[in-house]
């Protein structure tokens, strides 16, 4: 049967609401609390929408062979599934499905088990559920049609828009948030060589260095703590973000300890001048580098943090391959146990 434009953008539309509730009520299941899947704000998952329209497409002029509607379907379903998934990994650093545990799994985008059970909403799809859809769609004057398709078209764009931005602003997170776990971890180092080479008098400077303590991490969650969700999502990023600036403020006085005990030494003779000024110079070039860190990390802030961890916890299944611990680190802040 043709369409016209606006019953396949309904049917785009209806699918993709199913998809979603169909998503929701399986995560309910599981999480035992309420999840909106997907990347995007509104109650739809396009790639349902696109799916069904897809199988329609091929399967609907091979109505009257069920094996044929069976196999197009699944291997069209799979097809878009794998698309999907690589191109999120591909652009985004972003997985929200992996299969990398299931049978005859491609990538960990596609799996046997998924084909099959695409291949089974095929025949569901084409023989039960859409001549009710296009029932209801049919039903709809043609005016009626045409302005709900527009409205929604709209709606959905501006969503996919927005969506598609936060979903830029995670990968570029997860970056910088490597790049600046990179950095700490090369200043944590470039402090504790420096503090090897004083070893000839490191007596007076380890004792100095005892009375510099890193402020304990405090925990993202307090059990204790009576938050709503979104209170206890955001304490949780607060702290977070403190923790990091702590351990700043721990090697910038490990740093400043070092520069004392310079003086100490230059003023005993045990150095000579050019070796306090290089030694020195150092100092205040880590110091600086230090700086620069705390600058970065403070330019991360708690909306792009909010971002990221709204949108993974969307998605309990999601992960990342080439920032593993970040992506975690930021799922954590997120966890609703």
């Amino acid at each position: 049967m043709d369409y016209s434009h606006s019953q396949w953008i309904m049917f785009f539309f209806c699918y993709s609401v199913l998809g979603w509730i169909w998503e929701v009520c399986y995560e309910g299941v599981k999480q035992h609390f309420f999840i909106n899947r997907g990347f995007l704000h509104g109650p739809y998952l396009p790639i349902y929408g696109i799916g069904a329209i897809i199988i329609l497409q091929i399967t609907l002029p091979h109505y009257e062979h069920k094996f044929i509607v069976f196999v197009l379907g699944m291997l069209s379903a799979s097809i878009l599934e794998f698309l999907t998934g690589f191109l999120l990994d591909r652009f985004f650093h972003l997985r929200l499905w992996d299969y990398r545990n299931c049978f005859a799994n491609v990538g960990g985008y596609i799996c046997a088990e998924c084909s099959i059970v695409w291949g089974l909403f095929a025949l569901f799809l084409v023989y039960f559920l859409h001549p009710e859809i296009e029932k209801a769609i049919s039903a709809l004057s043609p005016k009626l049609l045409d302005w709900s398709a527009m409205v929604l078209t709209v709606i959905f764009t501006y969503d996919f828009a927005d969506s598609f931005k936060n979903a830029s602003g995670v990968k570029t997170l997860l970056k910088d948030i490597h790049a600046n776990n990179s950095v700490m971890a090369k200043l944590s180092d470039d402090i504790n060589n420096f503090i090897g080479k004083l070893a000839f008098a490191s007596d007076e400077l380890k004792q100095n260095l005892g009375n510099v303590v890193l402020e304990k991490e405090k925990p993202c969650f307090d059990v204790r703590e009576k938050l709503s969700k979104k209170a206890r999502m955001m304490t949780a990023i607060a702290k977070h973000r403190g923790n990091l600036l702590n351990l700043v403020n721990y090697l910038n006085q490990k740093a400043d300890v070092c520069l004392e005990h310079l003086e100490k030494l230059k003023g005993k003779k045990i150095i000579t001048a050019n070796q306090f000024t290089v030694m020195k110079d150092e100092i205040n070039s880590f110091k600086r580098h230090l700086k620069i860190a705390e600058w970065n990390m403070a330019a991360l802030t708690e909306k792009d943090y909010k971002t990221a961890v709204k949108l993974i916890a969307r998605n309990p299944g999601s992960f990342s391959k080439q920032f593993p611990q970040e992506f975690d680190a930021l799922r954590s802040l997120g966890s609703h146990k």
